[in-house]
């Protein structure tokens, strides 16, 4: 029996999500000057960090 060796990658998951939601993020990274991918990690970071709520608009600290 013959074994491989198989690579670590760190980059393993995905996300899949409408195209008008990829336009905005495209948008957001070159607005922000990085890749969709580490926006998408500083995000998830943000609002892991913070405890905050994204989908809680009214949030008087995600105003400022």
């Amino acid at each position: 029996m013959e074994r491989t060796m198989v690579r670590s990658d760190e980059n393993t998951k995905s996300v899949r999500f409408p195209k008008e939601i990829d336009d905005r993020l495209a948008l957001l990274s070159r607005k922000l000057g990085r890749t969709k991918r580490l926006l998408v990690m500083q995000m998830v970071d943000y609002f892991y960090k913070s405890k905050k709520d994204p989908a809680d608009l009214n949030d008087e600290v995600l105003k400022k």
